[in-house]
């Protein structure tokens, strides 16, 4: 999961299902809100984090408008760490994972969103 990728994320509960008896799961949703493409100009985004045992994130979000009309545009979000993960359940085991998140945009007409 590319955490980058989302501008907020509301979490929120529900009653506890009575059907299948008294359990632990509680209802509820996840309401992801998802970076959208800028259609104003373009923008820019880099950051790099180097933290304790030797763990490294580094992030890329750029996106912006496609064409003179601006009635289309983009945004693509990188993200990468790296690093030990002492405190997992492999002690000392390396992780290294990568997200990609790419989003694209159309208002070709002003009714419609593509």
């Amino acid at each position: 999961m590319n955490m980058m990728a989302y501008d907020s994320m509301d979490i929120v509960t529900g009653p506890v299902s009575i059907i299948f008896g008294p359990q632990e799961f509680a209802g509820g949703y996840v309401n992801e809100l998802t970076k959208q493409p800028y259609f104003d100009r373009f923008h820019g985004n880099a950051a790099y984090t180097f933290g304790m045992y030797g763990d490294s994130f580094w992030n890329v979000d750029l996106g912006g408008p496609v064409g003179k009309t601006k009635k289309a545009a983009f945004r693509i979000d990188y993200f990468g760490q790296a690093g030990y993960a002492p405190f997992n359940y492999y002690d000392g085991a390396y992780m290294q994972r990568e997200a990609f998140y790419l989003a694209f945009s159309a208002h070709p007409w002003e009714n419609l969103w593509i």
